[in-house]
């Protein structure tokens, strides 16, 4: 089997290539060719997300509902531990 790429991660490759020649510091074109993306296959956020805009309002009104705790390496397992059940119950899995 091979892969072979559709418009969308076509899009994410552009944009994660643009971040190597950004970090190797060629300047000008960047810039040009970000918007040029953004313009034609949307915003580099929107194809580099691990989750959807849904999904990540349901997040942040749980995190307000167990009354934001403070996130750290050392909280966040105990955050997420508080934060799965009552996403759960809201998501179908």
């Amino acid at each position: 089997m091979s892969f072979v790429p559709n418009s969308r991660t076509a899009a994410a490759i552009g944009h994660l290539f643009l971040d190597f020649i950004e970090a190797a510091g060629v300047p000008p074109a960047v810039d040009d060719v970000r918007q040029m993306l953004t313009e034609e296959v949307g915003s580099r956020g929107s194809h580099l997300s691990w989750f959807t805009l849904e999904f990540a309002g349901l997040a942040e009104q749980v995190y307000l509902h167990i009354g934001k705790p403070t996130l750290s390496l050392e909280t966040a397992w105990g955050v997420f531990q508080q934060m799965a059940q009552p996403i759960a119950d809201v998501i179908e899995l």
